[in-house]
């Protein structure tokens, strides 16, 4: 039988949401129990050392948090080695993210735009996206909701938020708790997530779900 191996990536990025290039990518691999089996981060050289466009970056000031941070400074082809290579390595058959579509995306726009011909290996690999999981199984229902109420964790188009920083409040009840929104520590909080939704054994909806937001906001 087929071990379960899920690789966890957050990606960082620039210019902009329509093409949105990294400049900070991580990964935790971990198995079911949620022994961690490997991670990395990345800092990818096109974007991070291109001074104009990191500028675009909506964190472009949380720059000086990396002095502290364990990382590598390497070009897109050798980012996009690596991960492949690991991902074959460790045989990850589950790749999740928090919104794993935009982190997709990015990775993909970034391997695009600056190399020849490489890609991001995922024909082998089962998606889980961690945002529509959570909201199936700890955000959906009156507890959250009464939490966002009491909170002023409601959007200004009236809408609960879902975002993993607002779930990770829920689950710790750290109210003041902040995402660094750096990669490596959004995937330990968002690996932090998806193992309590593993541990209540509920159904894990598999694939990319569009606006996964809509199914709390009743």
């Amino acid at each position: 039988m087929k071990k379960n191996v899920y690789a966890i990536i957050d990606t960082e990025t620039a210019n902009g949401l329509k093409n949105p290039l990294c400049y900070d990518v991580a990964v935790i691999i971990f198995n079911k129990k949620g022994t961690e089996l490997f991670r990395k981060n990345w800092l990818v050289s096109n974007v991070w050392n291109n001074e104009r466009m990191f500028k675009t970056a909506y964190y472009a000031w949380k720059r000086p948090l990396y002095d502290n941070i364990e990382k590598e400074i390497v070009n897109t082809y050798t980012f996009i080695t690596e991960l492949n290579e690991l991902f074959s390595e460790y045989h990850v058959n589950f790749l999740l993210a928090y919104n794993l579509k935009f982190d997709l995306n990015s990775i993909e726009k970034t391997v695009s735009r600056f190399t020849y011909n490489s890609k991001f290996n995922t024909e082998n690999v089962e998606f889980i996206d961690v945002w529509n999981v959570a909201i199936d199984i700890i955000m959906n229902n009156n507890s959250y909701k009464s939490f966002c109420r009491e909170n002023g964790f409601i959007s200004e188009s009236g809408n609960y938020k879902t975002s993993a920083e607002i779930c990770y409040r829920y689950m710790t009840k750290e109210i003041l708790f902040d995402e660094s929104h750096t990669a490596m520590n959004d995937c330990e909080i968002e690996k932090e997530i998806f193992m309590t939704c593993i541990k209540r054994k509920k159904k894990i909806e598999k694939g990319i779900v569009n606006n996964p937001w809509r199914k709390i906001q009743k």
